[in-house]
């Protein structure tokens, strides 16, 4: 065999070594990547797998709203023991029954306060550095009142629930000696707010939700943003589509 030839067949074996290898770790990659999409797609929603056969999921863009007089948000909300938990996705705070919102002359209960890094809902296509979402349900009916969070002032609620939050999914502790009021969790302007039809940001998606979005965010520092997301890192859903949905603007 020639020199020439010994040269041409160790570039041949060489590159098909290369190219072997190359395959290897592409595979890999890709495996890495799709068991990521799964486990966003599974605890945090994501557009890996959308709800193709949905129309009013959650959350949305808030864009071309109809301006409208409605009631400024009426709640009755009382100071309880902190009761938080790691869901698998975000905190969650358990709020003890008695503390109520109304709406449509319809008394909703106040049962959960979630948070959501970044905002879920979105205005002009940017994100709140975080939302707050207070769930209340009457039967099988469910409002939702999303709270916008930027960053600014210190926000003494959330950190005494950031102080006690579990860092384990599924882990839940009850602080009798930590009162919690969510009041304190809402902006001072409770006219300016959005309203829409949607569905939960976490499996299984249900449309049973009415949003109240409000307008005016409440603030936290940046040291607390960065306390959550350390532990949560982000949560949100990205946003679904619009499907001509009706959002009407009370202001």
């Amino acid at each position: 065999m020639s020199w020439l030839s010994a040269k041409h067949l160790l570039c041949h074996h060489w590159m098909k070594s290369f190219l072997i290898i190359l395959g290897i770790v592409g595979a890999f990659i890709a495996g890495t990547l799709i068991n990521q999409r799964s486990y966003y797609s599974s605890y945090k929603g994501i557009a890996i797998r959308p709800c193709p056969d949905k129309q009013r999921q959650s959350p949305i863009e808030l864009q071309t709203t109809i301006q409208v007089d409605l009631t400024p948000l009426q709640y009755d909300y009382h100071s309880v023991p902190l009761t938080v938990v790691h869901n698998g996705n975000t905190i969650q705070v358990n709020y003890r029954f008695g503390s109520t919102l109304t709406l449509d002359e319809q008394l909703y209960t106040l049962e959960e306060v979630h948070f959501q890094a970044p905002s879920e809902h979105v205005v002009a296509g940017m994100p709140y550095a975080m939302e707050v979402q207070l769930v209340h349900r009457y039967g099988e009916h469910v409002v939702i009142v999303g709270v916008f969070v930027e960053v600014g002032e210190g926000n003494p609620v959330m950190q005494s629930i950031w102080d006690h939050m579990p860092a384990t999914p599924g882990l839940k502790k009850t602080f009798d000696n930590v009162a919690i009021d969510a009041a304190q969790l809402l902006p001072d302007n409770l006219r300016a707010y959005y309203r829409y039809s949607g569905s939960w940001t976490e499996p299984p998606y249900s449309e049973s939700v009415t949003w109240i979005i409000m307008r005016d965010p409440i603030t936290l520092s940046i040291t607390q943003l960065e306390q959550f997301i350390a532990v949560l890192g982000e949560t949100a859903r990205p946003v679904q589509p619009h499907h001509n949905r009706l959002i009407l603007e009370a202001n």
